[in-house]
Formats: structure tokens, C-alpha cells, sequence
């Protein structure tokens, strides 16, 4: 796969991420709700598919150390965090 097409499937899930978040806070939830639906999906996802613990461990740890430098990158955020 190249960089391109991972670059815009990733911005297309923080699109879809961020419109969810949205939504969820609009419905008057918290941010520890929609941090543990989030969590909660990703697990799931990650055990249908086969993916160890080691491993998913790793990638959200790479992801939220990314995080910042990404969203500011596709001008979601302005680097609040860096």
C-alpha cells in the first residue's frame, strides 16, 4: 500500500472519528463516554481480527504519539500537545 492511499484512509477514519465525537458530545456525552466507546470498538475490532495484544498495544502507543503531528498535518489541530 503506499504512503498515499494509508495517508488517505487515515485521514478519511479521523474524518469519520472526529464527525462521531462530534455527534456523541452534541448528544450531551462526556469525554470519558466517548473515549470508552472509542476503546471499547477498538478492542473489539482488534480481537475480530486476529490482532494481538502486544501488537495492538504497540500501534495505539505509536498512534497517540502520532496524534498530535498527524491531526495538525491534515489541519485538524494546531499541535496544542507537541
Amino acid at each position: 500500500m503506499s504512503d498515499r492511499i494509508a495517508e488517505e484512509g487515515a485521514k478519511r477514519a479521523t474524518e469519520l472519528a472526529m464527525q462521531i465525537m462530534s455527534s456523541l458530545e452534541m448528544d450531551g456525552n462526556d469525554p470519558t463516554v466517548i473515549f470508552s466507546i472509542f476503546a471499547i470498538g477498538s478492542s473489539v475490532c482488534a480481537q475480530m481480527n486476529g490482532l494481538g495484544k502486544e501488537k495492538y498495544l504497540y500501534g495505539c502507543g505509536k498512534f497517540y504519539d502520532e496524534t498530535t503531528r498527524f491531526l495538525k498535518h491534515i489541519g485538524i489541530s494546531e499541535g496544542k500537545n507537541e
